[in-house]
């Protein structure tokens, strides 16, 4: 699912071994052993979206660093 987002391997795999540590670090707020599958989707979706806003602040940043750069050489 998080290849889905990214259309990466590596970022996606990242992504997989992220939601398996937050999942193993809060598996004691899983209420309902029988929503496991809901919960850890909902911890991956959540994951992968906050990857790719990382990911797009650092675009932004890379951009204005950049255009910062040309303003000086000229």
């Amino acid at each position: 699912m998080a290849f889905l987002f990214v259309n990466n391997e590596g970022d996606a795999l990242d992504i997989v071994q992220d939601t398996i540590y937050k999942a193993f670090i809060s598996i004691k707020q899983l209420k309902e052993p029988k929503y496991f599958s809901t919960w850890i989707s909902r911890i991956l979706i959540n994951t992968t979206l906050d990857f790719i806003k990382k990911i797009t602040v650092w675009f932004h940043l890379a951009i204005l660093k950049y255009w910062g750069m040309m303003g000086e050489a000229y």
